[in-house]
Protein backbone atom coordinates (compact mmCIF):
# COMPACT_ATOMS: atom_id res chain seq x y z
CA UNK A 1 0.00 0.00 0.00
CA UNK A 2 1.54 3.63 -0.98
CA UNK A 3 1.54 6.98 0.38
CA UNK A 4 -0.35 6.58 3.62
CA UNK A 5 -1.10 9.95 5.37
CA UNK A 6 -1.39 9.63 8.73
CA UNK A 7 -1.82 12.01 11.94
CA UNK A 8 0.06 11.32 15.42
CA UNK A 9 -2.08 13.30 17.81
CA UNK A 10 -0.38 13.13 21.43
CA UNK A 11 0.61 16.01 23.84
CA UNK A 12 4.07 14.74 24.61
CA UNK A 13 6.09 16.01 21.79
CA UNK A 14 8.67 13.81 22.92
CA UNK A 15 6.70 10.71 21.85
CA UNK A 16 5.41 11.71 18.94
CA UNK A 17 8.45 12.32 17.68
CA UNK A 18 10.05 8.99 18.08
CA UNK A 19 6.85 8.00 17.23
CA UNK A 20 7.39 9.44 13.38
CA UNK A 21 10.96 8.73 13.53
CA UNK A 22 9.91 5.04 13.96
CA UNK A 23 6.96 4.43 12.10
CA UNK A 24 8.81 6.18 8.89
CA UNK A 25 11.76 3.96 9.36
CA UNK A 26 9.71 0.96 9.36
CA UNK A 27 7.21 2.28 6.88
CA UNK A 28 8.69 4.89 4.59
CA UNK A 29 5.41 4.85 2.43
CA UNK A 30 3.81 6.60 5.65
CA UNK A 31 3.82 10.65 5.29
CA UNK A 32 3.06 11.26 9.15
CA UNK A 33 2.53 14.55 10.89
CA UNK A 34 2.45 15.12 14.50
CA UNK A 35 -0.44 17.59 16.49
CA UNK A 36 -0.48 18.15 20.11
CA UNK A 37 -4.09 18.08 20.39
CA UNK A 38 -7.60 16.92 19.26
CA UNK A 39 -8.59 20.25 18.01
CA UNK A 40 -5.69 20.76 16.42
CA UNK A 41 -6.06 17.27 15.08
CA UNK A 42 -9.56 18.02 13.62
CA UNK A 43 -8.52 21.45 11.95
CA UNK A 44 -6.06 19.52 9.65
CA UNK A 45 -8.35 16.76 8.90
CA UNK A 46 -10.51 19.46 7.60
CA UNK A 47 -7.81 20.48 5.34
CA UNK A 48 -6.22 17.74 4.05
CA UNK A 49 -6.94 14.18 3.08
CA UNK A 50 -5.91 11.63 5.80
CA UNK A 51 -5.65 7.98 5.82
CA UNK A 52 -5.52 6.95 9.06
CA UNK A 53 -4.80 8.91 12.44
CA UNK A 54 -3.10 7.57 15.87
CA UNK A 55 -4.39 9.28 19.21
CA UNK A 56 -3.48 9.40 22.16
CA UNK A 57 -5.91 7.87 24.79
CA UNK A 58 -5.28 10.42 27.45
CA UNK A 59 -4.90 13.77 26.69
CA UNK A 60 -6.10 16.87 28.66
CA UNK A 61 -7.39 19.16 26.42
CA UNK A 62 -9.15 16.79 24.50
CA UNK A 63 -9.11 12.48 25.51
CA UNK A 64 -8.88 10.38 22.66
CA UNK A 65 -13.35 9.49 22.56
CA UNK A 66 -13.89 12.94 22.77
CA UNK A 67 -11.46 13.75 19.50
CA UNK A 68 -13.00 10.49 17.65
CA UNK A 69 -16.60 11.65 18.68
CA UNK A 70 -16.07 14.70 17.16
CA UNK A 71 -14.95 13.63 14.17
CA UNK A 72 -17.78 11.59 13.83
CA UNK A 73 -19.98 14.45 14.68
CA UNK A 74 -18.71 16.10 11.77
CA UNK A 75 -19.04 13.86 9.53
CA UNK A 76 -15.36 12.22 8.77
CA UNK A 77 -14.82 8.56 9.00
CA UNK A 78 -11.20 8.79 8.94
CA UNK A 79 -9.84 5.41 10.75
CA UNK A 80 -8.68 5.70 14.68
CA UNK A 81 -6.25 3.47 16.14
CA UNK A 82 -5.38 4.45 20.36
CA UNK A 83 -2.25 4.38 21.78
CA UNK A 84 -2.59 4.64 25.33
CA UNK A 85 0.11 3.73 28.40
CA UNK A 86 -2.59 2.93 30.25
CA UNK A 87 -3.44 -0.07 28.84
CA UNK A 88 -6.73 -2.32 30.89
CA UNK A 89 -9.61 -4.37 29.53
CA UNK A 90 -11.99 -1.62 30.39
CA UNK A 91 -10.11 1.09 27.95
CA UNK A 92 -9.84 -1.49 25.00
CA UNK A 93 -13.52 -2.32 25.47
CA UNK A 94 -14.70 1.49 25.63
CA UNK A 95 -11.74 2.15 22.52
CA UNK A 96 -13.56 -0.17 20.68
CA UNK A 97 -16.88 0.83 21.87
CA UNK A 98 -16.52 4.34 20.23
CA UNK A 99 -15.41 2.98 17.30
CA UNK A 100 -11.80 3.17 17.34
CA UNK A 101 -10.33 0.52 14.38
CA UNK A 102 -7.50 -0.88 16.95
CA UNK A 103 -5.67 -0.25 20.06
CA UNK A 104 -1.95 -0.59 21.48
CA UNK A 105 -0.14 -0.08 25.04
CA UNK A 106 2.81 2.55 25.31
CA UNK A 107 5.08 -0.90 25.66
CA UNK A 108 8.89 -0.15 26.72
CA UNK A 109 10.48 0.60 23.19
CA UNK A 110 6.88 0.33 21.34
CA UNK A 111 8.61 -3.12 20.41
CA UNK A 112 5.27 -3.52 18.40
CA UNK A 113 5.60 -1.04 15.94
CA UNK A 114 5.63 -3.70 13.14
CA UNK A 115 1.84 -4.54 14.30
CA UNK A 116 0.74 -1.07 14.42
CA UNK A 117 2.49 -0.60 10.76
CA UNK A 118 -0.20 -3.46 10.01
CA UNK A 119 -3.06 -2.53 11.70
CA UNK A 120 -2.93 1.07 9.73
CA UNK A 121 -2.77 -0.39 6.37
CA UNK A 122 -5.49 -2.85 7.37
CA UNK A 123 -7.47 -0.08 8.45
CA UNK A 124 -7.12 1.82 5.80
CA UNK A 125 -7.71 -1.13 3.55
CA UNK A 126 -10.70 -1.92 5.14
CA UNK A 127 -11.73 1.76 5.10
CA UNK A 128 -11.83 2.10 1.53
CA UNK A 129 -13.51 -1.18 0.94
CA UNK A 130 -16.41 0.46 3.42
CA UNK A 131 -16.20 3.80 1.14
CA UNK A 132 -16.40 1.95 -2.42
CA UNK A 133 -19.65 -0.56 -1.14
CA UNK A 134 -21.47 2.57 0.14
CA UNK A 135 -20.42 4.12 -3.49
CA UNK A 136 -22.14 1.41 -5.14
CA UNK A 137 -25.26 1.00 -3.19
CA UNK A 138 -25.66 4.69 -3.21
CA UNK A 139 -25.56 4.45 -6.87
CA UNK A 140 -27.57 1.21 -7.41
CA UNK A 141 -30.17 3.09 -5.05
CA UNK A 142 -30.17 6.06 -7.43
CA UNK A 143 -30.50 3.74 -10.41
CA UNK A 144 -33.46 1.96 -9.03
CA UNK A 145 -35.11 5.67 -8.37
CA UNK A 146 -34.46 6.81 -11.90
CA UNK A 147 -35.75 3.33 -13.65
CA UNK A 148 -39.32 3.84 -11.25
CA UNK A 149 -39.21 7.45 -12.03
CA UNK A 150 -38.86 6.52 -15.52
CA UNK A 151 -41.14 3.68 -15.14
CA UNK A 152 -44.22 6.01 -13.90
CA UNK A 153 -43.07 8.65 -16.51
CA UNK A 154 -43.97 6.11 -19.29
CA UNK A 155 -46.89 4.56 -18.05
CA UNK A 156 -48.68 8.54 -17.64
CA UNK A 157 -47.59 8.75 -21.51
CA UNK A 158 -49.34 5.82 -22.17
CA UNK A 159 -52.35 6.75 -20.23
CA UNK A 160 -52.73 10.00 -22.34
CA UNK A 161 -51.92 8.28 -25.17
CA UNK A 162 -55.16 6.49 -24.45
CA UNK A 163 -57.11 9.01 -23.38
CA UNK A 164 -56.56 10.84 -26.49
CA UNK A 165 -59.88 12.11 -28.34
CA UNK A 166 -60.51 12.61 -31.79
CA UNK A 167 -59.63 16.74 -31.98
CA UNK A 168 -56.00 16.58 -32.78
CA UNK A 169 -55.46 20.38 -31.09
CA UNK A 170 -56.53 18.95 -27.52
CA UNK A 171 -54.25 16.25 -27.70
CA UNK A 172 -51.64 18.22 -28.24
CA UNK A 173 -53.16 20.58 -25.62
CA UNK A 174 -53.08 17.80 -23.17
CA UNK A 175 -49.21 16.42 -24.34
CA UNK A 176 -48.00 19.73 -23.53
CA UNK A 177 -49.15 19.70 -20.00
CA UNK A 178 -47.73 16.18 -19.64
CA UNK A 179 -44.68 17.20 -20.45
CA UNK A 180 -44.35 19.93 -18.38
CA UNK A 181 -45.75 17.72 -15.54
CA UNK A 182 -43.43 14.70 -16.18
CA UNK A 183 -40.96 17.37 -16.37
CA UNK A 184 -41.44 19.35 -12.90
CA UNK A 185 -42.08 22.50 -15.01
CA UNK A 186 -43.27 25.82 -13.79
CA UNK A 187 -45.08 25.99 -17.50
CA UNK A 188 -45.09 24.55 -20.66
CA UNK A 189 -46.13 25.21 -24.46
CA UNK A 190 -46.38 23.65 -27.63
CA UNK A 191 -45.68 26.50 -30.48
CA UNK A 192 -45.98 26.67 -34.25
CA UNK A 193 -45.63 28.61 -37.09
CA UNK A 194 -48.69 30.14 -38.77
CA UNK A 195 -49.34 32.84 -40.99
CA UNK A 196 -46.31 34.48 -40.46
CA UNK A 197 -46.98 34.14 -36.68
CA UNK A 198 -45.68 32.18 -33.85
CA UNK A 199 -49.00 30.62 -32.17
CA UNK A 200 -49.47 28.63 -28.71
CA UNK A 201 -51.38 25.86 -29.72
CA UNK A 202 -50.89 24.16 -26.47
CA UNK A 203 -49.87 25.72 -22.79
CA UNK A 204 -49.98 24.54 -19.62
CA UNK A 205 -50.06 26.14 -16.20
CA UNK A 206 -49.30 29.89 -18.42
CA UNK A 207 -49.60 33.02 -16.79
CA UNK A 208 -52.85 34.90 -17.27
CA UNK A 209 -51.34 37.42 -19.85
CA UNK A 210 -49.44 35.02 -21.74
CA UNK A 211 -49.51 35.98 -25.13
CA UNK A 212 -51.05 33.35 -27.34
CA UNK A 213 -49.54 34.87 -30.65
CA UNK A 214 -46.93 37.14 -31.48
CA UNK A 215 -44.32 37.89 -34.36
CA UNK A 216 -41.51 35.31 -34.16
CA UNK A 217 -38.56 37.33 -34.21
CA UNK A 218 -36.45 37.28 -30.80
CA UNK A 219 -38.40 34.34 -29.15
CA UNK A 220 -36.52 31.37 -27.85
CA UNK A 221 -39.25 29.13 -29.39
CA UNK A 222 -38.96 30.54 -32.67
CA UNK A 223 -35.30 29.92 -32.58
CA UNK A 224 -35.79 25.83 -31.93
CA UNK A 225 -38.06 25.95 -34.55
CA UNK A 226 -35.83 27.45 -37.12
CA UNK A 227 -32.63 25.34 -35.80
CA UNK A 228 -34.78 22.43 -36.60
CA UNK A 229 -32.03 19.97 -34.29
CA UNK A 230 -33.06 16.15 -33.07
CA UNK A 231 -31.33 17.50 -29.66
CA UNK A 232 -32.96 19.46 -26.73
CA UNK A 233 -31.93 23.58 -26.45
CA UNK A 234 -31.52 23.64 -23.00
CA UNK A 235 -30.48 26.99 -21.33
CA UNK A 236 -29.90 26.80 -17.56
CA UNK A 237 -29.87 30.34 -16.99
CA UNK A 238 -32.04 32.82 -19.13
CA UNK A 239 -30.61 36.01 -17.34
CA UNK A 240 -27.57 35.44 -19.81
CA UNK A 241 -29.47 35.42 -22.73
CA UNK A 242 -30.33 38.08 -25.12
CA UNK A 243 -33.92 36.45 -24.61
CA UNK A 244 -34.65 38.17 -21.38
CA UNK A 245 -34.68 41.46 -23.48
CA UNK A 246 -36.27 39.64 -27.14
CA UNK A 247 -38.68 37.46 -26.02
CA UNK A 248 -41.60 39.29 -24.47
CA UNK A 249 -43.36 36.03 -22.64
CA UNK A 250 -39.27 35.48 -20.79
CA UNK A 251 -38.88 39.64 -20.68
CA UNK A 252 -41.98 40.01 -18.41
CA UNK A 253 -41.53 36.98 -16.34
CA UNK A 254 -39.73 35.03 -13.09
CA UNK A 255 -38.74 32.28 -15.46
CA UNK A 256 -35.13 31.34 -15.11
CA UNK A 257 -34.03 28.52 -17.42
CA UNK A 258 -35.50 26.88 -20.63
CA UNK A 259 -35.80 23.07 -22.38
CA UNK A 260 -36.84 22.96 -25.96
CA UNK A 261 -37.58 20.69 -28.76
CA UNK A 262 -38.17 21.31 -32.23
CA UNK A 263 -41.64 19.55 -33.55
CA UNK A 264 -40.93 18.05 -37.14
CA UNK A 265 -44.07 16.98 -39.78
CA UNK A 266 -42.73 15.49 -42.76
CA UNK A 267 -39.21 15.85 -42.14
CA UNK A 268 -39.45 19.56 -41.48
CA UNK A 269 -40.00 21.47 -38.36
CA UNK A 270 -43.33 23.24 -37.86
CA UNK A 271 -43.34 23.91 -33.96
CA UNK A 272 -41.68 23.59 -30.43
CA UNK A 273 -42.21 21.82 -27.14
CA UNK A 274 -41.01 23.87 -24.43
CA UNK A 275 -40.90 24.08 -20.68
CA UNK A 276 -39.90 26.78 -18.63
CA UNK A 277 -38.77 26.90 -14.80
CA UNK A 278 -38.83 29.42 -12.05
CA UNK A 279 -35.44 28.01 -10.94
CA UNK A 280 -32.20 26.86 -12.42
CA UNK A 281 -32.52 23.69 -14.36
CA UNK A 282 -30.23 20.91 -15.82
CA UNK A 283 -33.00 17.84 -17.73
CA UNK A 284 -31.43 14.13 -16.66
CA UNK A 285 -31.04 11.78 -19.45
CA UNK A 286 -34.31 10.15 -18.70
CA UNK A 287 -35.79 13.48 -18.80
CA UNK A 288 -34.48 14.24 -22.32
CA UNK A 289 -35.73 10.90 -23.67
CA UNK A 290 -39.29 11.52 -22.23
CA UNK A 291 -39.52 14.63 -23.60
CA UNK A 292 -38.30 13.73 -26.72
CA UNK A 293 -41.25 11.28 -27.07
CA UNK A 294 -43.63 14.15 -26.46
CA UNK A 295 -42.47 15.96 -29.11
CA UNK A 296 -42.65 13.06 -31.41
CA UNK A 297 -46.53 12.26 -30.42
CA UNK A 298 -47.29 16.30 -31.04
CA UNK A 299 -45.77 15.79 -34.08
CA UNK A 300 -47.95 12.97 -35.21
CA UNK A 301 -51.16 14.62 -33.66
CA UNK A 302 -49.96 17.34 -36.57
CA UNK A 303 -50.38 14.72 -39.16
CA UNK A 304 -53.33 14.48 -38.21
CA UNK A 305 -54.30 17.79 -37.49
CA UNK A 306 -53.50 18.28 -41.26
CA UNK A 307 -55.56 15.31 -42.29
CA UNK A 308 -58.51 16.51 -40.40
CA UNK A 309 -58.30 20.03 -42.54
CA UNK A 310 -57.73 18.79 -45.88
CA UNK A 311 -60.64 16.73 -45.10
CA UNK A 312 -62.82 19.60 -44.46
CA UNK A 313 -61.30 21.34 -47.32
CA UNK A 314 -58.91 23.65 -45.63
CA UNK A 315 -55.64 24.01 -47.40
CA UNK A 316 -52.77 22.57 -44.59
CA UNK A 317 -50.97 25.58 -43.16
Amino acid sequence: MRNLYVIIVDDDQEISSMMRMRLQKDAPHLSITTVSDGPECIEHVKTHKVDCILSDYQMPVMDGIGLLSELRRLGHDTPVIFITGQGSEEVAREAFKSGAYDYFTKDIGFAHFPKIVNSVEQAVKRHRAERSRAKAETALAEERNVRRRTEKQLSRLAGCFLGFGPDPVENINQLAGLAGELLGASCALYCRLENGMLCTLGRWNTPSDYKTMDKPDGHICYDVIKNGGDELMVIPDLSKTVYQVTDSNIADSSYKAYVGKAVKFAGSPIGSLCALYEREFVPTEEDRNIFSLIASAIGVEEKRRQSVEALKGQSPT
